[in-house]
């Protein structure tokens, strides 16, 4: 589901960007993982850092790792956490949650919520 909604989104128009902390030894293997299940060449799609607060000029970072999402919104960046097993029932989880914080829980979902940003920011724009 999640390539689905990638390849959609990308078809749509969205630039979509790969960030990894992965050992530098390992990006041809990522690489090549997400050619398979891509249907758009990515090679400038994937990022190596494990600083993501190197990365600006998004509008949405959506990942399964709290702490790699930012509380503050001081790029304008939508921080979205997707919720799996593993990041549920952290306590860090849960007050970014309860400070107004985004998650889904599904590809699908991240889709939708994607397209209401995407008609929000234009508004603004407008």
């Amino acid at each position: 589901a999640a390539f689905k909604m990638l390849n959609r989104l990308h078809s749509e128009g969205h630039s979509i960007y790969f960030v990894t902390a992965t050992h530098p030894l390992n990006v041809k293997n990522k690489y090549y993982w997400l050619r398979k299940h891509l249907e758009w060449e990515c090679w400038d799609s994937l990022v190596v850092t494990k600083d993501k607060s190197l990365l600006t000029g998004l509008d949405v970072l959506v990942d399964d790792n709290i702490d790699n999402l930012g509380y503050e919104n001081d790029n304008n960046i939508v921080y979205i956490l997707y919720l799996r097993p593993w990041n549920i029932n952290k306590d860090k989880a849960s007050e970014y949650l309860s400070m107004s914080g985004t998650s889904v829980s599904s590809w699908e979902w991240f889709y939708q919520l994607v397209n209401i940003l995407s008609v929000q920011r234009e508004g603004v724009r407008s």
